[in-house]
């Protein structure tokens, strides 16, 4: 799992991946919005571990 994942999933807080990754840092590097829609999906692998 990826270590940002697994410390958002340690608050219980999984729910707020996408804000964290794709929102709230861009914002707070004042970095402009991707035009369009990226889709990331998640697939297990085995006990617990994803993979993009």
């Amino acid at each position: 799992m990826h270590p940002v994942a697994h410390l958002l999933k340690s608050f219980g807080a999984l729910d707020r991946l996408e804000g964290f990754v794709s929102t709230f840092g861009r914002a707070f590097h004042q970095r402009p919005a991707v035009e369009g829609n990226i889709i990331v999906r998640l697939r297990r692998l085995s006990q617990g571990k994803m993979r993009a």
